[in-house]
């Protein structure tokens, strides 16, 4: 953007997710990053205003992040993450008594515990998510064995760096999928409706 253009060598470094941004290594003052904003706003030709939050060491929220300046900070320039979670979020997973067939149920909480692994940088607020997913889904009517088997062959800590690892791509990943998405049926379900699109798509 050009506002920031004015305002280097301070900004070092600019994320940015559609309308979310963070200036996660400025190194000038704190008058000048107000300033920065300040420019924005004052010669912003839509009139939108940029709501920001400023902090020295955190934490601070960055979509579902909260970034932290503590010791890693200080010794490798690494800047600590977290899971942030909304005050307003009520935790309405699906129920248990749900007529969704029970490896979907399955399948998103795994997904969520890849995404606590990935974005916590430290076992210690990883293990907290993990309580707090149990307390949560608990309270939606699952039933303890039903976590316990789940949890157990989900994602481990251990396996962060392979999860954040970029996959490589192959000259196969190209080939798009057609992706056929319908309202889930108990009946089709039972009917093994994706078993018989399956093969007779093989077939062809």
């Amino acid at each position: 953007m050009p506002f920031f253009a004015r305002h280097v060598p301070p900004l070092t470094q600019h994320k940015r997710y559609i309308d979310d941004g963070c200036l996660p290594n400025w190194t000038g003052s704190y008058a000048s990053v107000t300033a920065c904003f300040g420019d924005i706003n004052a010669n912003n030709p839509d009139d939108l205003v940029l709501t920001y939050e400023i902090s020295e060491r955190g934490p601070v929220v960055f979509l579902d992040l909260l970034l932290i300046k503590d010791d890693a900070w200080r010794h490798s320039g690494l800047i600590s993450t977290a899971c942030y979670q909304k005050p307003v979020n009520r935790y309405l997973y699906l129920p248990f008594l749900t007529e969704m067939p029970r490896h979907v149920l399955e399948g998103f909480i795994r997904g969520e515990i890849i995404r606590y692994v990935k974005r916590c940088s430290a076992i210690t607020p990883f293990l907290e998510m993990l309580r707090l997913f149990w307390t949560r889904l608990s309270v939606r009517g699952y039933p303890a064995h039903f976590l316990f088997e789940t949890f157990r062959s989900a994602a481990d800590y251990t396996q962060r760096a392979a999860l954040l690892a970029k996959p490589a791509h192959s000259a196969a990943d190209s080939t798009r999928s057609q992706v056929l998405i319908l309202t889930f049926s108990r009946s089709l379900h039972q009917a093994q409706l994706g078993r018989i699109l399956y093969t007779s798509t093989v077939r062809e």
